[in-house]
């Protein structure tokens, strides 16, 4: 795990310089920092955007970064390509994993109603609810690591559990809120 104030500069420098390329939205933990303002720590930065391309990548890492040389790994599913960033390249990059779709499906028909705009830290964010989230970590299966950041925030349970309901996961949902429930 990395600390919120080691990568939070590369997230700072890196999210505006790709968004200014193709839109991109902030996903995984950092929609928390992003939507909250919570101190998160992260193995990694993820991001989402559904019509990345490689050069968008490429163009947005040499311009944040001021490097050329870059490492950059990619897996290709049916549900979709995820590409790792290894920022800076040299000794303890940070990751950059960009989904350009959620496991449930492509988030701007997905999530229409999830989609928020968020400034903080002077910048503009296009970032997930954290009400999105918490459907995406109940769809991933409880981990002890999402029940503790789950805990520290705000939740809109009802939202929640709409959402849940809707891609049928009441259950998986129910369950989590009482893991995060618990410890109150």
């Amino acid at each position: 795990m990395r600390e919120m104030s080691d990568w939070l500069p590369v997230f700072l420098s890196f999210y505006p310089a790709l968004h200014a390329r193709v839109p991109t939205i902030v996903y995984g933990s950092q929609i928390i920092a992003v939507t909250q303002g919570v101190d998160v720590s992260s193995k990694d930065i993820d991001l989402l955007s559904p019509n990345v391309t490689l050069s968008a990548i490429e163009e947005a890492y040499a311009e944040s970064s001021g490097r050329e040389e870059m490492r950059i790994e990619l897996i290709k599913s049916r549900r979709g390509h995820i590409f790792t960033l290894y920022y800076p390249s040299g000794e303890r990059p940070i990751p950059i994993e960009i989904f350009t779709t959620t496991p449930l499906g492509d988030p701007l028909s997905v999530f229409p109603d999830h989609i928020v705009e968020v400034s903080r830290w002077g910048k503009s964010f296009i970032s997930l609810t954290v009400e999105a989230y918490t459907v995406l970590e109940a769809a991933r299966g409880i981990r002890p690591i999402s029940v503790e950041r789950l805990r520290r925030i705000k939740i809109e349970w009802g939202e929640v559990e709409r959402l849940g309901e809707r891609f049928g996961l009441r259950e998986e949902v129910l369950r989590l809120k009482k893991e995060v429930e618990m410890g109150y």
